[in-house]
């Protein structure tokens, strides 16, 4: 059974996102989150954007108020996506796409059918190759073993 918990409703792998991971303990997150995101206190704490608290950090994403809005899932629902024509997801998939991430195409992969071995493949993917300790995306060092990431 798919843990939908982990699947981004833009096309992020959850497990990788510093609140996400900051939320579990990860220090090097939270510190980017905070400093880089100027997250809030009260808002470090995310458990994916299928399982948001009223505090959670993406509770108030505009994607996902988006999304909401007009009763989607996925932004790939959206004609404004298909047209590529939504300002809130091409800004975001931009970003994105230059840490060798397409947002489009794990949109794709979770819509059609291979939502559980896009997430086995993206769990294996944020992980420290030396020592197997979750990471974020713009983790520079491993916060468990300390060596540099690629």
């Amino acid at each position: 059974m798919t843990n939908k918990d982990m699947i981004g409703r833009c096309g992020i792998y959850c497990g990788a996102c510093p609140i996400y991971r900051g939320t579990r303990g990860d220090r090097e997150a939270q510190t980017f989150a905070r400093n880089v995101w100027k997250t809030p206190p009260n808002r470090m704490t995310c458990d994916g954007c299928h399982n948001l608290k009223p505090d959670s950090h993406g509770v108030d994403c505009p994607r996902r108020e988006c999304m909401n809005s007009k009763g989607y899932e996925y932004c790939s629902e959206c004609p404004e996506y298909v047209s590529g024509q939504c300002e809130k997801f091409e800004s975001m998939d931009r970003y994105f796409v230059k840490k060798g991430e397409s947002l489009r195409e794990n949109l794709s992969r979770v819509t059609s059918g291979n939502t559980d071995s896009w997430l086995k493949e993206q769990g294996a993917k944020w992980v420290c190759h030396s020592c197997g300790s979750p990471i974020f995306w713009e983790e520079k060092k491993c916060p468990r073993c300390g060596k540099p990431l690629k």
